[in-house]
C-alpha cells in the first residue's frame, strides 16, 4: 500500500481506529486490575508437561468446555509464559479481532454508521470487556462467529467458483472453530448454517451444506469427550 492509499485508508476509517485503540486500552487496564477467576486458575491448573494425548485426557476432560481453548493455552504458555497477561491475552486478541471483522463486514454490507454502532456495542460495554479479558473461551466462540457470518455472506456475494471454494474453507474454519471452542457456541454456528439457507442462493446450497457436514465430521475425534462432558 503507497503512501496516499495509506492516508486515504486512514481518512475513511479514522473514527472506528480510534475506537479501537481506546477499546483495546481499556482491555489491556482490565487485565491488569483483577485477579484470575476460579475458571481461569482452574485452566491455569491443568496446563502441565503433557503429551498432546494427555493435554486431552488430563487438560479437556476434567472441564465442561471443548477442546479449543485449552490446547491454546497449553502451548501459548510455553512461548510466553504463564504470567496474568500471558494467560488473557489470547482471549483479548481473538475479541478485537472479532470487533474488527464485525466492523468490516458492517461497511460492505450495512453501511458505516452501522458498522461504527455495532463496533462500539462490542468495544465498550463492561460484559465483552470482561468477556476479552478473562483466559476463557468466550472471545475465541464470539471471534468463530462472527468469521461464520462473514463467510457465509462472502459465499452469497462471489461470482466466480474460485471464491465459492475459499468463503466454503472459510465457513469449515469457523463452524469448526465454534463447535471446538464452546458448545453453545457450536449451537449457534448450527442455527446460522440452517438460517443462512433462507439467504444463499440455492445454487450455493451445496458448499454450504458440504461446509458444514465437514466441520461435523472434523468435530467426532472429539465426540468421546463431549460425551462424557454431557453425561455430568
Amino acid at each position: 500500500m503507497d503512501k496516499t492509499r495509506f492516508l486515504t485508508f486512514l481518512r475513511a476509517h479514522v473514527f472506528f481506529l480510534v475506537l479501537l485503540f481506546v477499546g483495546a486500552l481499556l482491555r489491556f487496564v482490565f487485565i491488569q486490575v483483577q485477579g484470575l477467576s476460579h475458571d481461569e486458575l482452574s485452566a491455569w491448573n491443568r496446563i502441565g508437561d503433557f503429551s498432546f494425548s494427555e493435554i486431552f485426557s488430563k487438560g479437556v476432560l476434567p472441564d465442561m468446555h471443548p477442546a479449543f481453548m485449552q490446547v491454546l493455552l497449553q502451548y501459548w504458555t510455553q512461548v510466553f509464559g504463564d504470567s496474568e497477561l500471558s494467560l488473557r491475552l489470547p482471549s483479548t486478541l481473538f475479541g478485537l479481532s472479532a470487533i474488527v471483522l464485525t466492523y468490516v463486514l458492517g461497511i460492505k454490507h450495512f453501511g458505516r454508521n452501522a458498522a461504527l454502532f455495532a463496533s462500539a456495542m462490542l468495544l465498550f460495554p463492561v460484559l465483552p470487556i470482561i468477556h476479552s479479558t478473562l483466559a476463557r473461551p468466550y472471545a475465541p466462540g464470539l471471534f468463530f462467529i462472527v468469521l461464520l457470518i462473514f463467510a457465509i455472506f462472502r459465499l452469497e456475494d462471489s461470482r466466480v467458483r474460485s471464491k465459492y471454494l475459499t468463503s466454503s474453507l472459510l465457513i469449515i474454519i469457523a463452524a469448526s472453530g465454534s463447535i471446538y471452542t464452546h458448545y453453545y457456541a457450536g449451537l449457534c454456528a448450527g442455527l446460522i448454517g440452517i438460517s443462512a439457507l433462507f439467504y444463499v442462493k440455492i445454487r450455493r446450497w451445496s458448499f454450504l451444506i458440504i461446509s458444514g457436514v465437514i466441520a461435523v465430521l472434523l468435530f467426532l475425534p472429539h465426540w468421546s469427550i463431549t460425551q462424557e462432558h454431557l453425561s455430568r
